[in-house]
């Protein structure tokens, strides 16, 4: 049980860092993912996705937290 606060700890640190690095990422995967075609824009719509996973788990899991 001590192991998995400490965990989530280290997966918020981690989620800090990221914050910072992942706001540009989305951006750029939404803009991509608006102006290709249906079929071109998929890998964009993921890695806008996966972005706003960066920035909003870290803030979910520090919240619960503190």
């Amino acid at each position: 049980r001590v192991y998995m606060m400490e965990i989530l700890k280290l997966m918020g640190g981690l989620g800090e860092i990221a914050v910072f690095i992942t706001p540009l990422t989305l951006v750029i995967g939404i803009i991509n993912a608006i102006k290709k075609p249906e079929k071109e824009s998929t890998p964009y719509k993921i890695m806008a996705i996966i972005s706003a996973y960066l920035i909003i788990i870290p803030l979910i899991i520090n919240s619960i937290l503190n």
